[in-house]
């Protein structure tokens, strides 16, 4: 039996599940099954097809070769598929042990099962989980790269075009005297740092609230979501399929994230973690954790009469903040080629900035043979995209890397 459900059978308030319900009894199949979902505006929300939907029980069923679209204002924002799972319509979780592919503007991603709250567009990604980001170009982090020098522009040499004059300056034994502009250029590099250190504090002071605020949040909402759903499945978690790996896009350098215990995602905030010994992979710079990285996606701010219905999912554009912890280290490149490597147990960076920050295990930052060291519980590092350094707190630094170690 064949089923396509038109538009009227689907206003917002109705699942698709609750139309297969409604079209058979429970022990029946429907065969190459494809639903439609609307808003009460008839605007198209969801896809779901399938080759095979059976209802198992009341509330119950089980899908075969289903791909599912989401839309926002008519556009696709999200599509997954999934070889098989089945869908708690009562509490509108839907659970799977196999392979399932999800792809959205900005991202792609692969993982060895899911648990979804479908309501809520939020759950936890199964086993083994890669995802490709494809982040826009972030012109701030362009522009920062330009820097100025600190003493004022370079002054144009003067030369002399005759031979008197050249005569007249080897000669002379009366040093010349400094200009107004030298004499500022020396007042400058002689002020005390003390205000711009404590601006760099004062920055560094509010990053870190806003960390926490988001991992505080984060964790609340995942510890929930797991409380909620993992009781209402009654079949097991664990993943039965190997991983398959993903396949780039075509003329495009993405950042690839994988961690070996799945994910928990939530869709319409933008929020991402990832679970046990993450790897990410990035043109310049390579990272791993023992613990989490935590991915907090920037989102595209919308013009008052398109706000994002309810249920519905937002855009996002790019990595707004990124967490890592658990045995963080880092490993780039700075502006001439050299390798710079870092180890921390929490490390942050801020999308808009490109600003790295070291904490916890006492930081340490290394290049070539020059090491520097956190010596105090309290004191980070602090890393701008030029790769200057600023140290807080009681360290050390040494030039023989094969001495400290022995310590």
């Amino acid at each position: 039996m064949a089923l396509s459900i038109t538009p009227c059978l689907l206003a917002q308030k109705k699942s698709p599940s609750e139309a297969i319900r409604q079209a058979l009894p429970v022990g029946s199949s429907l065969h190459k099954v494809r639903i439609p979902q609307f808003d009460e505006n008839y605007r198209k929300t969801s896809i779901l097809t399938a080759q095979q939907i059976d209802t198992l029980a009341d509330n119950k069923l089980k899908g075969t070769h289903v791909h599912l679209e989401l839309f926002e204002h008519g556009e696709e924002q999200l599509s997954a598929h999934f070889n098989a799972g089945t869908y708690y319509e009562g509490h509108e979780i839907l659970h799977s042990t196999q392979n399932i592919e999800l792809s959205g503007e900005i991202f792609d991603i692969a993982a060895q099962g899911v648990i979804l709250d479908w309501k809520k567009r939020s759950g936890f990604l199964l086993g083994k989980t890669q995802t490709l980001f494809y982040p826009k170009r972030n012109t701030k982090m362009r522009s920062s790269k330009t820097q100025m020098s600190p003493i004022g522009p370079k002054k144009q040499k003067n030369t002399l075009s005759s031979a008197s004059q050249k005569i007249a300056v080897i000669g002379s034994s009366i040093p010349a005297l400094l200009t107004a502009e030298e004499l500022q250029n020396i007042d400058t590099l002689a002020r005390p740092s003390t205000e711009q250190v404590a601006q760099v504090d004062q920055n560094t002071a509010k990053d870190e609230a806003s960390s926490q605020l988001k991992i505080q949040t984060a964790e609340q909402q995942k510890t929930a979501l797991k409380d909620k759903t993992f009781p209402i499945v009654d079949e097991q978690i664990t993943p039965t399929e190997t991983a398959k790996p993903l396949t780039k896009r075509e003329n495009q350098v993405p950042v690839s994230v994988v961690s070996e215990k799945g994910m928990y995602f939530d869709a319409t905030t933008g929020t991402a973690v990832y679970q046990n010994n993450v790897v990410v992979t990035h043109p310049q710079v390579h990272l791993t954790c023992s613990d989490e990285l935590k991915i907090f996606l920037k989102k595209v701010e919308t013009p008052a009469a398109t706000e994002t219905s309810e249920g519905g999912l937002d855009k996002f554009e790019g990595v707004d903040q990124a967490i890592a912890t658990g045995n963080v280290i880092i490993k780039a490149k700075d502006s001439s080629g050299k390798i710079i490597t870092t180890n921390s147990e929490i490390a942050t960076y801020d999308g808009d900035t490109g600003i790295i920050i070291l904490k916890g295990g006492r930081p340490t930052v290394q290049q070539g043979s020059q090491i520097a060291r956190i010596l105090s519980d309290s004191g980070y590092i602090k890393i701008l995209p030029n790769m200057s350094v600023r140290i807080v707190g009681k360290h050390e630094i040494q030039a023989d890397l094969n001495e400290l170690q022995k310590q």
